[in-house]
Formats: structure tokens, C-alpha cells, sequence
């Protein structure tokens, strides 16, 4: 998201909008997602509902489907407070790197990474570098 662009496009300061995400933030409606880096940035990378509930919601008010990738990374990152995004892999959760995807999703992504996993929406698996989608929401 850039919040330069989307700032002018709505009218409004770029303190105004980081103000109003802000409050979005904290009402618990958006969790804006930071890339993972050395340096140090306000402004998020990623903007995904808080949960999938609110997603779903706001996609049938507004007539919209929403994708099965962006309900697996809403969900995904709805389980954890302090995630980042990757340029390799989706997502980041301390030193391990995640890459989220269907039953079809190859580790072609994130291959080369050490602690590296696959988040699968399949029902189970037997290979030690996917993890199935769901049993992140035990946590």
C-alpha cells in the first residue's frame, strides 16, 4: 500500500491517514503488516482485516469476493501480534519465514531458506516442511 498515493487519491494529509489507520488499527478492523527489515518503517506494507469475520463481512456489504489466498493470509496473520511481510516467503514471525498457499503450492518460493515452512489449507500432511493452515488457529 502506498500511503502517498492513497492519501491523495482520498483527499486527505498523509498525517491524516496515518492517523486514521491508526484508529483502525487499534479498533481491531485492519492489521497493517510491516516488511521485515534492518530499517525502520511507519508505514505498513501489507493492510489485511484483523480476522477473517471482518473480511468476510466487509466483502459481502460491499459485493465483493473475497480470494481464498487473501482469506489463507488474513487468517495466517490474524494468529500472530507480531508478524512482518517477506520478499521471500508471504509472511515472517521472528526468525522463521512462511510461505501461505493452497494444496497445490510448492516450496519453489522459500526452497534456498533455512527455517522455512509451508502453510498449506489442506486437512493434514506427512512432509516436515508444510504445516497445515488450521492448526494455526489453536494457537
Amino acid at each position: 500500500m502506498n500511503v502517498s498515493k492513497l492519501s491523495q487519491e482520498l483527499g486527505i494529509t498523509h498525517p491524516t491517514l496515518s492517523t486514521y489507520l491508526d484508529m483502525l488499527k487499534d479498533s481491531k478492523i485492519f492489521h497493517p503488516i510491516k516488511k521485515y527489515s534492518t530499517r525502520v518503517s511507519r508505514k505498513p506494507a501489507k493492510l489485511l482485516f484483523d480476522n477473517t469475520n471482518i473480511l468476510y463481512a466487509y466483502s459481502d456489504e460491499f459485493g465483493v469476493e473475497a480470494s481464498a489466498g487473501t482469506v489463507r493470509e488474513t487468517f495466517f496473520a490474524s494468529c500472530f501480534p507480531d508478524i512482518y511481510y517477506s520478499d521471500v516467503g508471504d509472511f515472517r514471525v521472528k526468525d522463521t519465514v512462511f510461505e501461505i498457499g493452497g494444496k497445490n503450492k510448492t516450496a519453489q518460493q522459500i526452497k534456498d531458506v533455512k527455517n522455512a515452512y509451508l502453510v498449506i489449507d489442506i486437512d493434514y500432511t506427512t512432509d516436515t516442511h508444510k504445516i497445515p493452515l488450521w492448526l494455526f488457529g489453536m494457537m
